[in-house]
């Protein structure tokens, strides 16, 4: 089991089975949150606060478990989870590092670099021809444009 990070201090999220649709609806959180959350098979809906429902493309049998693996990953990132019996877990499961978050944590190394040296060493993950940030955004702008 994985140790959960310095609790936030934002509100709690909500996690539970919603009485009048049947659904499995999540409330509160902030942007990482929401990315969680969105990252975990739950869609977000914004009508007048944002909140998320679990998407009709998770079977039934498999609500509670997705769930479950919602909550444990928002618990790993910090956040107090209020889950009914269902969603609930005890256990945390680090989320995994999105392609956006890989790009800021290049972002940062550079703005912290110490020497020219360093910022070249970092300037690499962006520059490589094969695997490089901007090489992959290559792949990306041709696949869209194929679309």
């Amino acid at each position: 089991m994985n140790e959960p990070a310095t609790p936030r201090k934002t509100a709690p999220v909500t996690v539970a089975r919603d009485i009048e649709t049947g659904r499995i609806i999540a409330r509160g959180g902030d942007g990482l949150a929401h990315g969680i959350l969105e990252r975990t098979f739950v869609l977000r809906k914004v009508h007048g606060a944002t909140w998320h429902r679990m998407t009709p493309t998770v079977l039934p049998a498999d609500q509670a478990a997705v769930a479950q693996l919602a909550v444990a990953r928002l618990q790993a990132a910090g956040y107090r989870v209020e889950a009914d019996a269902e969603c609930a877990t005890e256990s945390t499961q680090d989320r995994y590092v999105t392609d956006g978050r890989s790009i800021a944590n290049v972002a940062a190394a550079i703005r912290d670099a110490a020497s020219p040296a360093e910022v070249s060493d970092r300037l690499e993950e962006v520059t490589a021809a094969h695997d490089g940030i901007l090489a992959s955004l290559d792949q990306l702008l041709r696949s869209l444009a194929a679309v």
